[in-house]
């Protein structure tokens, strides 16, 4: 049974040209018909492309137990796919055409399946490298909770029978709608959280993914920081004093910068999903001895971190000595200007460099 929704399409071309204003890429080689509407997501615009489908396919879902498949297609041929739509019995099939196929991720997929949609099949893409893309992003959204419902076809042939071999009846609808952010990688693991039985358990992830957590080896992590500055998402930062490495696993994105940086060797990545609130809260990887301004008294590095600058400081008069440089560096940032003051007025006056100013009129 063909769903009467209006049959759709969707542009995500991410080109200069749209991004301004201009015309779809794909335009010239589609003809559109009045009962065809086809919307343009501009890039940057619209996080979350099949929204309007999910939810509209969500509140039919609510009211009766028929099955709702997605079929995700890049244009060609486009006749055999809605002929397929409309010869499938029993279910409600919604064909639509999407321009650059390859940029629907996990996430897309995730959220059509935890508001209303019982199966998504895409289409398969052309090329090797693409068809790698999708099939990695097939895998993610499995182990995510959609085993058993995303698929990809590779003929006509192949989508009829994925469409006659589904249950007409699918039953009610179990779970509430996940909440949606307007982080993408929030949402898909709040859809996670809806689509597995248990979903507060780390579920392990295919290698790659973006999910995960660092795990460190605290006896050679010496809190030389170099993960912290270079993390691109601010998953590491370091605590009041600075001398505790702080991780909070829902931003890690597993790019490997950290470990790649780490000089000890000290970190290793975890791929895994954790959809409960514990993803989200600061966790304390390793918690070093503070250093204490030899001014002021407050802590402001890790003793470790500044063991190892005081060990790298050669004898020289260049600028400091070794021993005003290793004073300067036991000091807090604040301490170490007015440090450094002292020091430059102390070199003026032992050059003569330095002397009052005459009064005025003498």
């Amino acid at each position: 049974m063909m769903s009467i929704w209006k049959r759709s399409g969707l542009c995500l071309c991410r080109s200069d040209d749209l991004a301004s204003g201009g015309h779809c890429l794909h335009s010239e080689t589609r003809q559109l018909s009045s009962i065809f509407g086809f919307s343009r997501s501009v890039a940057g615009e619209v996080d979350f492309p099949l929204l309007n489908l999910c939810q509209r396919a969500f509140r039919r879902r609510l009211k009766g137990t028929r099955a709702q498949i997605l079929i995700l297609h890049d244009g060609s041929g486009a006749d055999e796919v809605n002929k397929a739509e409309v010869n499938s019995r029993g279910i409600w099939a919604q064909a639509v055409e999407v321009c650059s196929l390859e940029h629907i991720s996990h996430v897309d997929i995730l959220l059509a399946l935890a508001m209303g949609f019982d199966r998504v099949l895409l289409q398969q893409q052309m090329s090797i490298e693409l068809a790698a893309m999708q099939g990695h992003e097939i895998e993610l959204t499995r182990a995510m909770g959609g085993e058993g419902r995303v698929s990809s076809f590779a003929s006509i042939d192949q989508l009829q029978s994925m469409l006659a071999a589904v249950p007409s009846n699918a039953g009610p609808w179990p779970t509430e709608p996940p909440t949606i952010t307007a982080n993408r990688p929030s949402t898909a693991r709040a859809c996670a959280a809806v689509l597995l039985p248990n979903g507060h358990v780390p579920i392990p992830l295919p290698i790659d993914a973006p999910y995960g957590t660092v795990q460190l080896n605290a006896s050679a992590c010496n809190m030389c920081q170099n993960c912290v500055w270079l993390c691109p998402t601010d998953a590491l930062t370091v605590g009041e004093g600075a001398s505790e490495l702080h991780f909070v696993e829902s931003s890690c994105i597993q790019c490997g910068m950290c470990k790649s940086i780490c000089p000890k060797d000290a970190l290793h990545l975890d791929t895994r999903l954790v959809s409960s609130p514990s993803a989200d809260e600061r966790q304390s990887l390793h918690r070093a001895m503070p250093a204490n301004c030899k001014s002021c008294g407050d802590s402001f590095t890790a003793k470790p971190a500044l063991d190892r600058l005081l060990n790298q400081f050669q004898d020289g008069k260049r600028v400091l000595s070794k021993m005003d440089a290793q004073w300067l560096s036991r000091l807090c940032s604040s301490c170490r200007v007015r440090g450094i003051e002292l020091l430059r007025n102390k070199q003026l006056a032992e050059s003569g460099l330095m002397h009052s100013e005459p009064l005025r009129g003498q």
